[in-house]
């Protein structure tokens, strides 16, 4: 039988609440001055909390650099960039934890590819035309090979903003 908190986290779109009705929180028998009171939040929560934790996070990042001592300023930048590239592995592991291949739906992945081709080759010929036409003197398969590495991918910019 599931404690009266543990039962409470785990309703699916709920924010539980604990309101103490004593003095002492015990859990087992004895935890019946427990209440829990449960407020449906808005379904775009997460939006909400997760853009606001960006924008603090810009503002704080470029405050920091002003206000701290330039040697601490340095220890600052190597503990949050270890942070972040850990951070970053764990999504991107978790990602690949959850990549599986229906072998049913086979015919869907073409669809897939498709679209992913498109989302790394378009930025990729838009930026060699652009090189090929605002540079005077590059030939065409020099603006490709300067655009394939030139051009924004998402994996790219995920990059860049972790910089």
């Amino acid at each position: 039988r599931p404690r009266p908190l543990q039962a409470a986290c785990a309703c699916n779109g709920l924010n539980p609440f604990v309101l103490l009705g004593g003095r002492r929180l015990e859990f087992g028998r004895s935890a019946r001055s427990l209440v829990v009171a449960m407020v449906r939040l808005p379904a775009s929560w997460k939006i909400i909390a997760f853009t606001v934790n960006l924008v603090v996070g810009l503002v704080l990042s470029q405050l920091v650099g002003n206000v701290m001592d330039p040697d601490a300023y340095k220890v600052w930048v190597k503990v949050v960039t270890a942070f972040t590239m850990w951070a970053l592995s764990f999504i991107m592991i978790n990602v690949g934890y959850e990549f599986t291949i229906d072998k049913g739906a086979l015919a869907d992945y073409g669809w897939d590819y498709l679209i992913a081709m498109t989302a790394a080759a378009f930025p990729w010929v838009f930026v060699a035309v652009w090189l090929f036409l605002a540079v005077g003197d590059l030939k065409v398969d020099e603006a490709l090979l300067v655009g394939r590495f030139a051009a924004p991918t998402s994996a790219g910019i995920l990059f860049s903003m972790l910089e």
